[in-house]
């Protein structure tokens, strides 16, 4: 990599790129060597500029170096696994390093806010007061930040093999949803798809009878097959998981894949509305939780993230409890993660985050029409425009757009239980 290639200069993805790190490094200079100790640590911005806060124990070398206020490095890193091109193979990574001051914080609100901070973080802000019990045995430290960079390597996806999506997901023989839906939709967006079905279905379950056939014997076969034969996929999207059984041979794949570089996409389909998809086994919440730890992308709608989080479902959240699920979630695991359905505040959106510390809102005007297959329409744009141009929160909007547009021009149809056929209306996709 040249000296500047993947040099990262905007402050707001410098403090992003930061925030997806699980630890920082801290560097403190010492004789007769500096000392670096990695730490797990809170975060926020003020006055423009990142501040961090970690805990310490009250005695040993690093309290002696740190006294109660010195200068100090951080690094901090995130590694996406290792990347085949035609230039060679490589690292997908983003990293940043930073200086600044640390400082022992002695005043008592700040204390609890700086381990509100952490403790939010990954995703238990419930054990602050614990931690604010023990602040007799522990220090909490502030870093302000004066100073950032970073660097980024992550190839979009290429024109030949690096297009290759692997989509995992039931196929209907009638209905517009899932594989039959993304299909069409990432073809068109120029990718070269390929299939794994999790089961084959009938028609929607819409229609209230329906056949299914569990596919998780054939899965495993192809599976040993593409290994064998050397296949792999820069991308996987996975969908809808018939069984533990399935999950547990997807989740080994998976992260086969991910240490090749592969980017893992993970559409928890198994609820909505409060529920339980009809027929859905009770296990499918933990299975699905071990695969979204696989996630750089995660796509639960409210209900979902309820269920993977362990929190109570409501009908409407405030953001105090919208935070807590997002926190959650990174912490089990999941890079980014959009929640689609959410109702915050009384406020329908679209909910994107990519760190444990703060989440953006999309909001929209729910159509009255009913429209099945949307959610599959949407994991497809997004991802699709994602892989291209690694910008979240404009691969959200650009899909969010599609989707309304899509359903306008399908709100007469005369079987809505069919879904959107989106081979009529691909020029959209375009726009």
């Amino acid at each position: 990599m040249g000296k500047q290639d993947g040099k990262v200069t905007e402050k707001k993805e410098l403090l992003s790129m930061l925030s997806r790190c699980r630890t920082i490094h801290l560097g403190i200079g010492g004789s007769p060597y500096p000392y670096v100790v990695p730490l797990a640590f809170g975060i926020e911005v003020q006055a423009g500029r990142p501040v961090l806060y970690f805990c310490s124990a009250k005695t040993g070398h690093k309290l002696d170096l740190l006294g109660d206020s010195c200068e100090v490095s951080i690094t901090a890193d995130t590694f996406f696994g290792m990347q085949e091109s035609p230039k060679g193979v490589g690292c997908r990574f983003e990293s940043v390093m930073g200086h600044g001051i640390c400082e022992r914080v002695t005043d008592l609100i700040e204390n609890m806010k700086g381990l509100h901070l952490l403790a939010s973080r990954y995703g238990h802000p419930e054990y602050v007061q614990s931690l604010y019990r023990r602040m007799s045995y522990i220090n909490l430290y502030r870093i302000r930040l004066y100073g950032i960079t970073g660097r980024r390597h992550l190839p979009e996806m290429g024109t030949s093999g690096e297009r290759r999506v692997l989509l995992v997901n039931d196929m209907p023989g009638y209905g517009k949803v899932a594989l039959s839906v993304m299909l069409p939709i990432l073809s068109r967006m120029g990718y070269e798809t390929f299939t794994l079905p999790t089961a084959l279905v009938s028609n929607t379950f819409n229609y209230g009878t329906v056949s299914m056939m569990d596919t998780t014997d054939y899965l495993e076969q192809a599976l040993a097959a593409w290994k064998q034969l050397g296949f792999s996929f820069p991308a996987i999207c996975t969908g809808y998981i018939a069984s533990s059984r399935q999950a547990d041979l997807l989740i080994q794949y998976c992260m086969e894949q991910k240490s090749k570089g592969a980017a893992i996409f993970v559409d928890p389909i198994m609820a909505d509305d409060g529920a339980l998809y009809q027929g859905m086994p009770q296990d499918i919440v933990f299975y699905m939780g071990k695969l979204c730890r696989m996630a750089d992308l995660l796509f639960p709608n409210m209900t979902e993230a309820c269920l993977l989080a362990g929190i109570p479902y409501q009908e409407r959240m405030g953001d105090k409890t919208a935070q807590q699920i997002i926190s959650r979630l990174h912490a089990k695991g999941a890079s980014s993660i959009i929640m689609t359905s959410a109702n915050v505040e009384g406020q329908k959106c679209v909910i994107v985050s990519d760190s444990a510390a703060a989440y953006r809102k999309y909001p929209y005007r729910e159509i009255p029409v009913k429209a099945v297959g949307t959610g599959d329409i949407f994991t497809a744009l997004t991802v699709g425009h994602y892989l291209k141009t690694r910008n979240l929160d404009e691969s959200v909007k650009k899909a969010m757009h599609t989707i309304k547009m899509l359903v306008l021009m399908n709100q007469g149809s005369q079987d809505v239980f069919a879904g959107i056929p989106v081979e009529h209306w691909l020029p959209i996709i375009d726009s």
